[in-house]
């Protein structure tokens, strides 16, 4: 490659390598020209089966221990030469014409700061579970408080691999310090700092489900159950670096920091009282309605006699639904997101 790339491809991999020639084959496999763009792979293990396809294909490979996923992503950010810098889970997969969309899409749009496409979902042998029709795009590029709630409440950043970003937009040493939630933190990121994003309704990601459920006490449960208090962490450290946009910060605290806090309170910390004070500061969230309100106190006081059923009960949901980080006490009927398309 002699010329300097447009677009950079991160692909990690923790602890796994089941589908990671799959993704990379997607992202070398694009109708964009395969010089204008380079393909990163980050992962904490080698393997003689995936480390000659990355040779063979001429893909750069990294090797880290890095637990976390914002210091993956931080490390590919700063080994790439991309102005734009797309990523990709080891067990998805890009469509093929993903990155000319992308280019063009920043081609469009000259001061885009974030982009993201719909995603079509698929099992773990590739078949599809549902794709959603593609009904065009939105650019963003002023804020209020009603578009920061439309972006949070539809949950405008769901699954890192249908992220792209403007390199410079990112602060890298920021998202470094992000465990897991890194598709949370590089929208919000953009929202904080009222930056122009566009959300492309066209499904060009393959987004994979895999496994399956998991009893209480396995041991795939008690990664999942450290990933849960990993991810709501997440939440605190992005709300701590939001303060400097208080009308979005207002609207996420209401939105998702509050639920979270309750959420971490009951599972990790059994601060009972805490959980009550939180679920009367949920009286003053004008984003939901009285009876949801009353619900969340009614759930906080149960929580002062019931508690380790009340934890227990949290837990299974968050694990049933695959750590879908936050869900709430009350609204866990509307987290179906696996089996639709949440937008």
């Amino acid at each position: 490659m002699l010329n300097k790339p447009e677009i950079s491809v991160i692909i990690t991999a923790y602890n796994r390598k089941k589908y990671l020639k799959e993704a990379i084959s997607s992202a070398l496999n694009q109708t964009f020209p395969r010089d204008s763009y380079e393909v990163i792979v980050i992962k904490n293990f080698y393997d003689d089966d995936v480390d000659n396809f990355i040779r063979e294909n001429n893909v750069k490979s990294i090797y880290s221990e890095e637990e976390k996923s914002g210091g993956m992503l931080k490390l590919g950010i700063e080994q790439s030469s991309g102005e734009i810098i797309c990523f990709l889970d080891d067990d998805d997969k890009f469509h093929e014409d993903k990155l000319r969309k992308v280019h063009d899409s920043f081609e469009k749009y000259k001061d885009l700061a974030f982009y993201h496409n719909n995603r079509i979902v698929i099992d773990e042998n590739g078949n599809v579970i549902s794709k959603p029709e593609p009904w065009g795009e939105e650019y963003i590029d002023k804020y209020d408080k009603s578009v920061y709630e439309s972006l949070i409440r539809r949950k405008a950043w769901s699954n890192s691999s249908s992220i792209c970003i403007k390199k410079g937009s990112i602060n890298s040493q920021k998202l470094g310090q992000i465990n897991l939630s890194v598709d949370l933190y590089l929208l919000l990121n953009v929202l904080i700092n009222k930056s122009p994003l566009l959300l492309d309704h066209t499904p060009l990601t393959y987004y994979r489900i895999h496994g399956g459920n998991t009893s209480i006490g396995s041991h795939e449960t008690s990664v999942k159950y450290v990933h849960m208090q990993r991810s709501l962490q997440d939440v605190f450290k992005i709300y701590e670096m939001g303060k400097q946009n208080k009308e979005f910060n207002l609207v996420f605290y209401y939105n998702y920091y509050l639920r979270a806090k309750m959420n971490y309170n009951v599972i990790y910390e059994d601060r009972r009282l805490e959980v009550l004070r939180t679920s009367l500061r949920m009286l003053m969230n004008p984003y939901k309605s009285m009876k949801t309100k009353v619900k969340y106190v009614g759930a906080a006081l149960l929580n002062l006699v019931f508690h380790n059923y009340v934890r227990n009960y949290i837990i299974r949901l968050n694990l049933r639904y695959n750590g879908e980080i936050p869900l709430g006490i009350i609204d866990v009927k509307d987290k179906e997101v696996i089996k639709r398309d949440n937008w």
